[in-house]
């Protein structure tokens, strides 16, 4: 199967929405980017209509079907819904068309006529219990790939777009056919039947055409004829047309979930003499990936508009034997594995899922249990970094991890004043054994409000500020961050107690040693000054010594 869905990589952002629209889960996530798995995938769309950044894109034949149209041998297959898509008629699409360069068109309305004939033949036989309608592919591909043993409960018939082409081909056997709809899974159906059908445009693929060559559908014309058999687009529309004998009931499911739900009690052998019409689609081709993709909110006016062509003329009277529209549908063996019990806990362990408690089944990455998810990592499909609450787990690890971890108290308030983080350093700065024992009381407990208030009354984005806790004996300093968005103020603390108190030992030392220099600068200057006045004394009475001992030895 070729990849009808693609992805644009730069648009891709993590969101994880694919993967939870899809009901087969059939999403390869791969450095964060959501890959589609063409093997699981069953071409619902619910991928590219959910993806909210437009990620997803549906590979385009319009380049293709240029270059057909070159040839004037092209004819348009048409999908009845185009009433609706584009609000318009039979004549004026078909005018448009051929100024596109299209020479004909032709509704599918002649498939589902040919269709639903042989459905009847078949349901008249009655040869079985349960039959599954086939004209839907996406519905095909799940029961080929998720509910083989429905494959023998498959209407054994081509689906409506085949059977056009194939009456399309029989009259203009050299002609290209281009199939025109809302359904992705048209692409892959026309791939198998590539000699009936050469390419396929999606609804918007046609409207960028028209608006390039500049081409309108002139809204004033009316159709000439109604068809019964358009009818059978809609949801509940096939079984007003069929005609089923008593012996079988006639069901509609459309959407994925009740198909699926449908095939499961189907298998449980709980619906017995019915034939169910499935569509994968809510609203049956009506709510086609191209229509919801771009036009959300205009279901209920899409339904109206093409209740306005329906009627009870036949659109042809073309016969084909069964051996013509026959079909056979294969089972499609899906590459997965299952891991053993001791690698399912291996995974669950890299999840941050190693205890019961922490299997949370949240779904939130996509998956409706973390065991499922286990087995998607197993096969490659998915990485642990979509958990979210096994990152957030991770995230609140690591920063706590930091903060109880930091050398400065922080301090997180609400707007209320009310602690919401108390880390170790600030336990042990403010001796609070339990940091619970402070969480939610108001910070004014043990540090004054003042500053913080003075930050959102003066405007200021940061407050810095040393001070003295004298119940604490602490000398800190104190930087308050306002977080006024949110009304929440960080308070950072770096106690200054050891670095203060080393400078005031270094302060004492110096006093000290000014002192003690002072002291032994003043007993020498004692010292000296008693030396100098011995030495004084010593002189004047050695002076008046040898002043008598002159005057004695004049005297002789």
């Amino acid at each position: 199967m070729s990849e009808w869905i693609k992805l644009k990589s730069q648009s891709c952002k993590d969101c994880y929405k694919c993967i939870r629209h899809c009901r087969v889960k059939a999403i390869r996530f791969s450095g964060n980017l959501a890959y589609n798995v063409e093997n699981l995938c069953v071409l619902c769309g619910h991928c590219y209509v959910s993806c909210p950044q437009n990620a997803k894109v549906i590979v385009s034949d319009m380049e293709k079907v240029k270059v057909m149209l070159q040839s004037d041998k092209v004819i348009a297959l048409i999908s009845p819904t185009y009433l609706a898509y584009f609000n318009t008629t039979y004549k004026a699409f078909k005018e448009a068309c051929l100024k596109l360069g299209f020479v004909a068109i032709e509704e599918e309305t002649l498939g589902y006529e040919i269709v639903l004939k042989e459905y009847e033949k078949i349901l008249k036989k009655g040869e079985k219990s349960v039959y599954i309608s086939s004209q839907c592919h996406s519905v095909n591909l799940m029961i080929q790939k998720y509910h083989s043993k429905l494959l023998p409960n498959l209407m054994d018939v081509v689906s409506p777009m085949v059977a056009t082409a194939m009456d399309i081909k029989k009259k203009h056997p050299d002609y290209k056919v281009v199939y025109m709809g809302p359904c992705i899974a048209k692409k892959d159906e026309a791939e198998r039947y590539n000699k009936l059908i050469d390419a396929v445009l999606m609804f918007d693929e046609v409207q960028k055409m028209f608006t390039k060559d500049k081409i309108t559908l002139n809204v004033k014309y009316k159709d000439e004829k109604t068809f019964k058999a358009r009818e059978a687009v809609s949801f509940g529309g096939m079984e007003k047309i069929i005609k089923v004998n008593d012996k079988y009931d006639i069901v509609s499911v459309s959407d994925v979930d009740s198909c699926r739900y449908a095939m499961n009690e189907i298998e449980r052998g709980n619906i017995k003499n019915a034939f169910v019409i499935m569509d994968m689609c809510k609203n049956s081709c009506l709510s086609g990936p191209t229509f919801l993709k771009l036009n959300h909110d205009n279901e209920i006016v899409q339904k109206i508009n093409m209740q306005n062509h329906y009627g009870k003329d036949v659109y042809s009277d073309a016969k084909y034997s069964h051996a013509e529209l026959a079909k056979y549908f294969d089972e499609i063996k899906l590459e997965l594995k299952k891991p053993s019990k001791e690698e399912l806990q291996s995974i669950l362990a890299s999840m941050g899922k190693d205890s019961p408690e922490k299997i949370l089944n949240c779904g939130v990455c996509g998956y409706s249990t973390c065991v499922n998810k286990a087995i998607a990592i197993y096969n490659g499909m998915a990485e642990p970094s979509m958990c979210v609450s096994y990152m957030t787990e991770r995230a609140e690890s690591f920063s706590d991890n930091i903060l109880q971890n930091s050398p400065f108290a922080v301090i997180a308030i609400n707007d209320k004043m009310e602690v919401q983080v108390f880390n170790n350093r600030a336990k042990r700065l403010f001796n609070i054994h339990n940091a619970n024992d402070i969480m939610g009381h108001h910070l004014s407990e043990i540090l004054d409000t003042k500053d913080i208030e003075s930050c959102y009354t003066d405007d200021k984005d940061q407050f810095a500020k040393e001070l003295y806790l004298s119940e604490y004996d602490k000398y800190i300093e104190e930087i308050i961050v306002p977080d006024k968005k949110h009304r929440n103020t960080i308070i950072i603390i770096r106690d200054l107690s050891d670095v203060v108190n080393y400078k005031k030992k270094i302060e004492t030392i110096d006093k000290n040693a000014i002192e003690i220099a002072d002291n032994v600068i003043e007993k020498q200057m004692k010292i000296v000054q008693e030396i100098a006045s011995l030495l004084g004394e010593t002189t004047a009475e050695t002076k008046v010594a040898l002043t008598k001992l002159k005057e004695s030895l004049s005297d002789e």
